[in-house]
């Protein structure tokens, strides 16, 4: 007897969503989905983070983007920039890239094979701009209405070698419910999450920490540049030494 891939399915949603409370979707690579964008409260259904990810293995909202506060990361970010502009060291680009803060998008979606469930869709910023074109397209206008909506074809491929699929967008041109109810709708957007408090928020000291466990986990050739040196697996980094020397550089300059 073979495996059922539905199951598989069921499965791998309910290990993406333990522990988070969440139900993410996910596009199905190699296969085509059908979804739908749900409204937003505030009329703007793509809501935008700016995340640090894998610091010491944890990834987070970053303060400065989020809030204009600051950030341990982005200071050593800065760093890293200053010394690859010195010494055009390939390693010291990538950490400073792989650390950056980058910009991710998030939305309520409800997938056509699991109607009356709120789901969350994480998306790039390439994709989002796809989103917004179609909604400012007066062929579509606003997708997401819940009587007058467009519901979305989504295809998802990844070429060889390449790290990340790719995303096709066709929304259908035929208007649709949401559901078969106003009710039905209502109870639905009652169980929604609010999007904009699904990432993590992290303290200046919570970052701090994150942090160190990065700097413990450098291996000693990563990063040969001369600033770098101290930051090796086999010698403990002072963190608010080293944060307080970023921002009396950063005032300097």
């Amino acid at each position: 007897m073979g495996i059922n891939l539905d199951k598989m399915k069921e499965k791998l949603n309910e290990l993406e969503s333990k522990g988070s409370g969440l139900n993410f979707y996910k596009p199905t690579e190699g296969q085509q989905d059908m979804i739908r964008l749900l409204p937003a409260d505030d009329g703007d259904p793509f809501v935008q983070k700016w995340m640090h990810y894998n610091v010491g293995k944890e990834s987070f909202e970053c303060p400065h983007k989020m809030y204009g506060e600051d950030c341990p990361v982005c200071g050593f970010v800065s760093k890293l920039w200053d010394e690859y502009n010195q010494t055009q060291d390939d390693e010291t680009r990538k950490a400073a890239n792989n650390l950056k803060a980058k910009p991710r998008y998030y939305s309520l979606v409800m997938d056509r094979e699991d109607e009356g469930r709120v789901m969350v869709w994480s998306y790039s910023k390439t994709v989002c701009q796809e989103l917004v074109n179609i909604v400012l397209n007066p062929d579509y206008g606003d997708i997401t209405d819940p009587q007058t909506g467009n519901d979305m074809r989504i295809s998802s491929s990844k070429k060889a070698k390449a790290i990340y699929a790719t995303v096709d967008l066709q929304p259908r041109p035929i208007k649709t419910a949401l559901l078969e109810s106003q009710d039905a709708i209502d109870d639905m957007m009652a169980t929604a999450p609010d999007v904009h408090s699904i990432t993590t928020r992290k303290s200046f000291d919570e970052i701090k920490d994150a942090l160190q466990s990065y700097f413990n986990q450098i291996d000693v050739g990563e990063l040969e540049t001369s600033n770098t040196e101290k930051f090796k697996a086999n010698e403990e980094v002072d963190i608010d030494n080293m944060f307080n020397e970023l921002n009396a550089e950063l005032s300097d300059g």
